[in-house]
């Protein structure tokens, strides 16, 4: 009998599964999109951290204060939604201060080819090359054994 496999799992830019899209100056776009591979779960937990760091598509500058983060939950067909976290680009920038990182407040389950989207309204045109994201999971696993 299949046993499910559990062990944390970081989501970034890097990771299989994670497709990259320049975002739309002005407009809410779609910046990265992981799909969950199949006989897999995820499952984001109260505690888990989200953090996002944006580059203008023109150069080195950092986009706004007042531009907008959102993490999306997705069916595997795109179309039902749920936002996990809104909040101003200034509140998921940190990286290492526990203390001042942006943490998920409730607990979320992600079946296979369901969708994590980090969604963005900036002020400037994203470049996905200059810009890096992480999200701390759980991910469970079907095993073979």
């Amino acid at each position: 009998m299949p046993r499910i496999l559990e062990d944390e799992f970081r989501i970034n830019e890097n990771s299989n599964g994670v497709t990259a899209t320049a975002g739309v100056a002005n407009s809410e776009s779609d910046i990265w999109t992981f799909i969950v591979p199949d006989s897999t779960s995820m499952i984001l937990r109260p505690g888990d951290i989200f953090s996002v760091l944006l580059q203008d598509a023109a150069g080195p500058t950092a986009l706004a204060t007042t531009s907008q983060v959102k993490l999306v939950h997705a069916d595997a067909n795109g179309i039902i939604t749920r936002e996990l976290v809104s909040a101003a680009y200034t509140t998921v920038t940190e990286f290492q201060d526990r203390n001042s990182i942006m943490t998920l407040g409730k607990r979320t389950e992600v079946g296979a080819n369901e969708q994590i989207i980090v969604r963005v309204t900036g002020n400037l045109a994203v470049s996905t090359a200059d810009s890096i994201f992480q999200l701390s999971t759980l991910r469970g696993t079907v095993s073979i054994i």
